[in-house]
């Protein structure tokens, strides 16, 4: 399992550099083709497209940084790892803008691990 979580650590990692780099494009091909994403207060919002129009509204909103933290990670199935974990977004003058908990369910695709679910809980 400690292999899964430093995986899953990196992809953490790059998840926070994009958000850094406001990289609408990178942060959706982090997704699955038919992925679900589930914000709080939400429908359901299906595919990369969806998650393209979500991001962009958190950059709208004011979101320059963000940072996901892994307190759990282990395997679901054969091709499937789950996280549970906290995220922050942070705005570009350092406040927070966003907080709150998380589950993500990744999908390993041609060997790669990508964000097929990912369901986000406001603190």
């Amino acid at each position: 399992m400690t292999d899964l979580k430093a995986e899953v650590d990196l992809l953490n990692d790059k998840w926070g550099e994009l958000m850094r780099a406001k990289d609408v494009n990178g942060l959706a091909e982090m997704y699955t083709e038919d992925c679900k994403y589930m914000p709080p207060n939400s429908p359901v919002i299906e595919g990369k497209e969806g998650v393209k129009k979500v991001y962009e509204g958190f950059f709208e909103a004011g979101a320059a940084d963000g940072k996901l933290v892994s307190n759990e990670v282990g395997p679901s199935g054969d091709s499937h790892v789950f996280m549970r974990g906290v995220y922050d977004v942070y705005k570009a003058d350092g406040s927070e803008l966003e907080r709150g908990k998380m589950v993500m369910i990744f999908k390993r695709v041609n060997g790669k691990l990508l964000i097929y679910i990912d369901i986000d809980n406001t603190f």
